[in-house]
């Protein structure tokens, strides 16, 4: 069904007739004498009677005149353009309407001592009274038109109602011989943007009738329409622009009304299941007005904000709190400005989101430009904010906002919502851009992040306590109630306190149902039926001779103190170690090798190129080129020296590509993201993590290498969302390179320890890697293990779950056999000696109930020990080499 244009339709010319009104006989030869030939135009003003009279009202109450308006203007001799009616309300103020009956505007006397001498300024027009409508033909057919304008004086006439107006000279003409413009019925008035109560109450009979104002869109002309949720006080209801609402998926119209009812202040139940087609009453709350869309990747969070932004721009459920324009609807909406803060790399994609599902002009858009000084920001903020029609959204990089947040300060109370995107941003509670955001004045937030809880509960108490200051207490109650019971629940010696348990569970719960309330999270799985299939595979990569020798050299000869080594201390030797897996040259530049081990042992011998998953990744991107010519590569790293050295290894085999890292002007990122969906000759994109690895669409490529892993699961999971997302038309392939038996395998494991703490809290508990995982079973004994260096193993994760000889293994559950027996081991009285033997047994059970949970983890990947070619066509080359020596791959 095609969506209706939502415009006016134009009048016929109105119907001119000579005749006084109420005349019974012919005029008279002298008084025909001094008629004019033709009746008086439209844009000139009728003398008016000075001389005061009592004001005679119609039938409801008011008083009707005959208006003049014209356009504002500058020049000195100014032109009327039309004519109108004028409604005088029980209050004294003044309702403005067309010939053709449109409301566009209202005004009050103010200190004018006589009504007819003022000049009102309404929507950019001024109006003059002309003179009182007082016959009684007129002022009834008047009341039957526009009553509905002043029943009560607060609610909208409905323009489908009646006639045209018919104007008329009263018996206050000057002359009885001037002849009246009568303006005889015609047509019914009704425009398709607009919706009669009639229509409203066969979409919902029982909030017909306790609206004062009609919806700025009509449902029954919309297909599918989207109607927000609302409160006993509205005096409208808010429906979203069909332009944006038919491209909303079922999910993005929950999504839309689920941050509609946060921002607004509306108390959801929490079970309340919403289907994003129908509307209900929620009871208001000035508890929260901050919202959590904290979606996975690829799940659109940018077009249902845009949606969310506009229907706040444009529309209020209660209009008679706002400046009123047309229709009495207000003028711009529940809100004036908007504030969009987010990564500098994405400033442009937001743009061009507005452009594309908005258009050029229908929505103004500032942004800042990177080259230019902080006193022109901050003049360009300031405008923004005082200046109401030009700009409605400022798009503004986190770091640029610390130097404009005075400037914001002034003015933050015009800001109607503020849009965080990536906000896991701002977990820090001691961060300058929390602090600068804190200090702005603004109650409606929106925070989008796919990850919002990546290592502990202190950062999402941060930012929970951002989005509604107050809500979960303060820091020290939330550690109380929450942090110090959850966390001894999950310590490995109190893993079978019974007490310990069931409070950590009953807190667990508690923080689960009071977050859902402006908490949304949706996984990948939820638009897996609107995307093409996805594989992931993760490889492991034999490591080479000569990096086996850089991990010996640096472990036998550096004299490195494990039995002092702390998590802080340790990291400059990981990132060494994890350098090594990538390319044995880059430790030349490593500033903890320069500094400490150097000198205690030269490794000049060991800093070829060479590495496993070089190899892998080469004969990778051979096999793609040669099978799938048509198909892209994104090549994703963490380090900048490692894009060096595969951007080396691409130009000598002559592969095309681009590259984007943190060294990529703002102004050529969007250029290079177009230009490689676009250009079919670019074969590859190089990326770095951490610059480029957010809310870019690299949709033009089908596949991506995760080159090396990073510590934090969500920056890995940012990166390898770049092309499985909407407008992929394609099957996708991921794959991750991990170094066999090297820290690698190490990280990869911890990796899902943290996605734990995230699949717990996040309700994401229908998904297969939703389990009762803990995250500390890698402590600060386990730290060695990480340098050690396993040659003889095909994968350490397979390893560390099972010995399986089929492709895909069921998962085992030892955690619930060991703590079985060891329940039974402290049922009734338990002697000092007897619970220690079951303590340490507890203790030498971690690495079976560690392997357990990282097979639940993975129990949806098959394990793989020789590459299926005709299953997964890019590996067909790796099937004879031995630098693969096991894959997990899992298909979607």
């Amino acid at each position: 069904m095609r969506v209706p244009q939502y415009v006016n339709k134009p009048f016929k010319s109105p119907v001119i007739s000579r005749k006084p009104v109420g005349a019974t006989e012919s005029p008279t030869s002298a008084q025909q004498a001094k008629a004019p030939t033709t009746a008086r135009p439209l844009s000139k003003r009728a003398p008016l009677d000075t001389a005061p009279s009592i004001s005679k009202k119609g039938a409801q109450g008011v008083a009707y005149y005959s208006i003049i308006y014209r356009k504002r203007s500058t020049k000195k001799h100014k032109t009327w353009d039309g004519d109108g009616t004028a409604i005088e309300m029980n209050n004294g103020s003044f309702r403005f309407y067309k010939d053709d009956g449109r409301f566009f505007g209202s005004g009050s006397l103010g200190k004018a001592e006589n009504k007819f001498d003022k000049i009102f300024t309404c929507s950019g027009c001024e109006v003059q009274l002309d003179h009182q409508i007082e016959d009684e033909q007129e002022t009834s057919k008047l009341d039957e038109t526009l009553g509905s304008s002043v029943k009560p004086p607060s609610t909208l006439f409905s323009p489908s109602s009646g006639h045209k107006v018919q104007r008329g000279v009263s018996s206050r003409s000057p002359s009885p011989g001037i002849p009246v413009v009568h303006y005889l019925p015609t047509q019914k008035f009704k425009p398709a943007y607009r919706s009669s109560q009639s229509d409203i109450a066969e979409l919902a009979p029982s909030a017909a009738n306790t609206r004062k104002f009609p919806p700025i869109f009509d449902p029954s002309q919309i297909e599918d329409p989207l109607i927000m949720n609302t409160f006993t006080e509205a005096e409208s209801d808010v429906i979203v622009d069909p332009i944006l609402s038919k491209h909303l998926r079922p999910h993005q119209r929950v999504g839309v009304k689920f941050m509609y009812d946060c921002v607004m202040g509306l108390s959801r139940p929490l079970q309340y299941e919403d289907d994003g087609k129908t509307s209900c009453s929620l009871p208001k709350t000035d508890e929260l007005q901050g919202c959590l869309l904290a979606d996975e990747m690829g799940l659109g969070k940018t077009l249902m904000t845009i949606t969310l932004i506009w229907t706040l721009l444009k529309q209020t459920p209660t209009p008679s709190k706002e400046n009123t324009s047309q229709f009495g609807m207000s003028l711009q909406g529940l809100c004036n400005k908007v504030l969009v803060v987010c990564p500098v790399t994405l400033i442009a994609n937001w743009k061009r989101e507005f452009s594309k599902w908005l258009g050029l002009n229908r929505i103004g858009v500032l942004t800042l430009d990177s080259k230019s000084t902080p006193e022109k920001d901050r003049l360009n903020v300031r405008n923004f904010l005082r200046v109401q029609r030009t700009y409605q959204v400022l798009i503004i990089g986190y770091e640029k906002l610390l130097s404009v947040t005075e400037a914001l300060q002034q003015e933050s109370s015009s800001i109607g919502l503020m849009v965080c995107d990536e906000g896991h941003r701002l977990k820090n509670g001691q961060s300058k851009t929390l602090s600068a955001l804190n200090s702005l004045d603004i109650s409606r937030k929106v925070l989008l992040t796919g990850t919002p809880i990546q290592n502990d509960l202190t950062e999402f108490f941060t930012i929970i306590d951002f989005l509604n200051c107050g809500v979960m207490g303060t820091f020290s109650q939330f550690k109380r109630d929450y942090i110090n019971p959850i966390t001894r629940a999950r310590d490995v010696n109190n893993k079978f306190n019974e007490i310990i348990q069931a409070k950590g569970k009953d807190r667990t719960d508690e923080l689960i149902d009071a977050t859902k309330r402006f908490t949304l999270r949706r996984t990948a799985d939820t638009i897996s039926k609107f995307l093409p299939p996805k594989t992931d595979i993760v490889l492991f990569c034999k490591p080479t001779e000569t990096q086996i020798r850089a991990f010996q050299k640096i472990l036998t000869n550096a004299q490195l103190d494990f039995s002092s080594i702390t998590p802080s201390s340790s990291l400059a030797l990981i990132t060494l170690f994890k350098k090594i897996c990538n390319s044995p040259s880059l430790i030349s530049q490593d500033s903890y090798y320069l500094e400490n081990i150097k000198s205690k042992s030269d490794l000049t011998g060991f800093l070829g190129l060479d590495s496993g998953k070089l190899r892998v990744l080469l004969a990778l991107l051979e096999n793609i080129r040669t099978s799938c010519p048509q198909e892209k590569v994104v090549i994703v790293s963490n380090y900048t020296q490692t894009l060096d050295i595969i951007q080396n290894i691409l130009e000598s085999n002559r592969f095309s590509f681009t590259r984007l890292d943190g060294n990529t002007p703002t102004k050529e990122r969007d250029r290079i993201v177009r230009s490689f969906n676009t250009v079919p000759s670019l074969f590859a994109f190089l990326l770095s993590a951490k610059s480029g690895g957010v809310g870019l669409n690299l949709i033009g490529a089908s596949r991506l290498v995760l080159f090396d892993n990073d510590w934090n699961p969500a920056i890995d999971l940012q990166a390898m969302s770049r092309i499985h997302r909407d407008g992929q038309r394609r099957p996708c392939f991921i794959y991750r390179l991990l170094t066999t038996g090297c820290i690698d395998e190490k990280i990869f494991q911890r990796q899902l320890m943290k996605n734990s703490l995230s699949f717990r809290f996040m309700g994401d508990q229908g998904s297969s890697s939703s389990i009762a995982a803990d995250d500390n079973l890698f402590e600060t004994n386990d730290l060695k293990d990480l340098f050690s260096v396993l040659v003889s193993t095909r994968s350490n994760t397979h390893d560390l779950i099972c010995t399986c000889h089929n492709q895909k293994e069921q998962a085992f559950d030892l955690k619930a056999t060991d703590a079985a027996a060891v329940k039974a081991g402290t049922q009734g009285w338990t002697s000092a000696m007897d619970l220690m033997a079951n303590m340490e047994k507890v203790e030498s059970e971690k690495t079976a109930e560690k392997a357990a949970l990282v097979q639940q983890c993975l129990v949806d990947y098959e394990h793989v020990k020789t590459l299926n070619a005709h299953r997964i066509v890019a590996e067909a080359a790796l099937e004879s080499q031995t630098d693969v020596t096991f894959a997990f791959i899992k298909s979607s």
